[in-house]
């Protein structure tokens, strides 16, 4: 996957004091895929266009509520998950590889379309 445009996202002060900076995420053909969310990565630490390694870690299904768009804001802005009830999404890592270690740089969802038409390996890792 690729890392596309950046923008920041308020949260409710109930879910998240402070600001992240969400990354939207798209494949080959520059489609959207989903999103890397992070309140510790800054605008200067990816470089759009660049390639990014994603590891899946689990799934997530969310219905279309008030409660859970917003705690997921791609939700509110992704015209291609209105439609979906529930939203299916693969959560994921987002690494950089240190010395044979993974080291997170931050978390993310994925389309489970986007992410099973994806070219996959199955890989044994060790997290730093």
């Amino acid at each position: 996957m690729f890392l596309g445009n950046a923008f920041q996202v308020d949260y409710p002060p109930y879910l998240y004091t402070g600001e992240n900076l969400l990354i939207e995420l798209c494949d080959s053909r520059c489609s959207r895929t989903g999103i890397i969310e992070s309140s510790y990565v800054d605008e200067k630490d990816y470089t759009q266009g660049s390639k990014c390694e994603l590891l899946a870690i689990s799934m997530l299904s969310a219905a279309q509520s008030s409660l859970t768009t917003s705690k997921i804001p791609e939700m509110n802005v992704f015209s291609e998950l209105k439609s979906e009830d529930p939203a299916v999404f693969y959560n994921v890592l987002w690494v950089e590889w240190e010395n044979g270690i993974a080291y997170r740089k931050a978390l993310g969802r994925v389309f489970k379309d986007a992410w099973e038409k994806q070219d996959l390996e199955e890989i044994e890792i060790a997290l730093g």
